[in-house]
């Protein structure tokens, strides 16, 4: 593990790891409290709907647009949009444009195997007169 005071993390040493929405790249191992991961989806995929039953998410529209299913409500996010997940909430994100990126947060980080919980393979987004 990494001195925790500080450090710097380059290009060279996340690995991507392809997902059905895109693909996700995990920062460093923070320790415990933390996880730290990048969330690049492409449009026309599926935005596949999770909860956490012991982590909150917070999660940061970086650049694109996208939607996100919260708690059954489908919401147009927009770049600098934050979004607070707590534990139980059915959520899930996907692009509508080309290319959308979130910055996710995790805390505590616990495995997702300890974790998620499948809800849906992936949600509708609204019409244009929604």
């Amino acid at each position: 593990m990494p001195d925790l005071r500080w450090f710097v993390t380059d290009e060279t040493q996340i690995d991507s790891v392809p997902k059905p929405f895109g693909l996700i790249r995990h920062l460093p191992d923070y320790g415990p409290e933390l996880r730290v991961s990048e969330v690049r989806m492409r449009r026309g995929l599926p935005g596949p709907v999770n909860f956490h039953i012991k982590s909150t998410e917070f999660a940061y529209l970086v650049s694109g647009d996208a939607y996100g299913y919260l708690d059954g409500d489908v919401v147009r996010l927009r770049p600098q949009t934050a979004i607070f997940v707590p534990p139980g909430c059915p959520h899930g994100f996907k692009a509508v444009s080309e290319m959308a990126t979130l910055l996710v947060v995790h805390t505590p980080f616990v495995p997702p195997s300890d974790d998620h919980t499948f809800v849906l393979d992936d949600f509708d987004l609204p019409t244009a007169g929604d």
